[in-house]
């Protein structure tokens, strides 16, 4: 009876040691994505997934979070791996605004670029006499102004976009005009309403429905507007294509943002060409992850994420003859 417990004290001792063993063998990833609906929260769940079953030994949590959130929560070693943009990326190694309060990030890299989303459509009502964004700065014309609120990156797009014209907020009040900062589903019912007849944004979510009840023209900013926008912040250049919405009458620029994924950069390099590699190899599912992300293409990574790539991650792409 002795030798039974001793065999099973013994056993139960190796059982122990083995499975700490194992716990420290498994890496443990924290994915910060974005609010529950959205297509941030979708990505970050189809890249979590991609990745626990390419890579053995490594678990993944996907948590919400938010682009201006992200970045800091990565930098500071709370999260692993997450979304974020180019230009924000940008702005907090640069300590450009939102982040210009904040030390320069050291410990940030960018695994590659995955979409992009049209940001700063200057939507008038049809019913509104403007023309175009430079007479209503010619004529310092009162317009009723929506836009997303000021937490929201957004909002800072049209904000550096007027800049270049030489106009702000308090120009606009001034000249009679009023600036109202909500959310989409109220941005939609304010124009709708007729309490403004200017919404300056993303079609996203209730902008969707506001442009299909509601008449509107779009007014291009300038190209060489968002051009030095672009340049100065590392927003992306796209086109809006024409027929895109029945305000689009002809391919137009557009500014948009780059979503892109991010890591620590202390994370090592294998686990990071791992990772890199299995995004690539399973690109359907990215695809299959929301609207924003059916054009994926795995040679679009290397394309403009506002720093620099992990090594790991560059190693890969150096491979795959996508970078020299």
């Amino acid at each position: 009876m002795k030798r039974v417990f001793l065999f099973l004290a013994c056993l139960v001792t190796m059982l122990f040691f083995s499975l700490q063993v194992q716990a420290k063998d498994v890496e443990r990833l924290m994915f910060v994505s974005g609010p529950v609906g959205g297509d941030w929260y979708s990505l970050g769940g189809s890249i979590g997934e991609i990745v626990k079953r390419s890579i053995p030994g490594v678990q993944v949590t996907v948590t919400t979070g938010g682009g201006i959130s992200n970045g800091p929560m990565i930098e500071k070693g709370k999260a692993d791996i997450g979304l974020s943009q180019a230009m924000l990326y940008h702005a907090q190694t640069n300590r450009l605004e939102p982040y210009d309060k904040l030390p320069a990030a050291k410990n940030l890299a960018a695994i590659g670029y995955v979409g992009y989303v049209l940001q700063a459509y200057f939507l008038v009502r049809d019913d509104s006499p403007l023309k175009s964004i430079e007479q209503m700065i010619k004529e310092k014309y009162p317009v009723r102004m929506v836009l997303t609120t000021r937490s929201a990156t957004p909002e800072l797009a049209v904000r550096r976009l007027l800049a270049e014209y030489g106009v702000t907020y308090k120009d606009i009040e001034s000249w009679g005009g009023k600036i109202s900062f909500v959310g989409f589903a109220e941005a939609e019912g304010m124009i709708s309403d007729g309490h403004c007849d200017v919404y300056v944004g993303p079609v996203l979510g209730a902008i969707v429905q506001m442009v299909t009840t509601n008449k509107m023209r779009l007014l291009p900013w300038k190209e060489s507007v968002i051009d030095s926008v672009c340049g100065k912040y590392a927003y992306d250049k796209q086109v809006l294509p024409k027929g895109r919405y029945d305000f689009v009458e002809k391919d137009t620029p557009c500014m948009a943002e780059s979503n892109i994924i991010l890591v620590r950069t202390d994370m090592s390099d294998d686990l990071v060409y791992n990772i890199t590699r299995a995004i690539c190899e399973n690109a359907d599912t990215i695809r299959a992850s929301g609207p924003t992300y059916v054009g994926f293409d795995p040679r679009n990574l290397v394309r403009n994420v506002g720093g620099k790539l992990h090594p790991g991650a560059e190693r890969y792409y150096r491979e795959q003859g996508w970078i020299k």
